[in-house]
């Protein structure tokens, strides 16, 4: 899923004190979210550290809080044979 981000990632990859911005503001979201899903069943698999996405395994309850939550601004399934995000 990707997430909502405050910030737009740095124009020049050179910026590292913007790069450090946009990796905490990730960093931030992806915590937020994760504290919004403690009442679900959810299983992280793979924490972005420089996209703001996640990778995770949900319940049909946790899907739905997903797709209904601000924090996040697209959700696609993974599922053998699907093209890549």
């Amino acid at each position: 899923m990707t997430l909502e981000v405050p910030l737009s990632a740095p124009a020049d990859p050179d910026d590292a004190l913007a790069e450090r911005r946009y990796a905490k503001a990730i960093a931030d979201a992806q915590d937020r979210l994760l504290q919004e899903l403690r009442p679900y069943d959810t299983q992280l698999l793979t924490r972005y550290h420089n996209l703001p996405q996640l990778a995770l395994v949900v319940d049909p309850a946790a899907l739905r809080h997903l797709r209904e939550s601000p924090l996040v601004t697209a959700v696609q399934e993974d599922t053998p044979g699907s093209p890549p995000s």
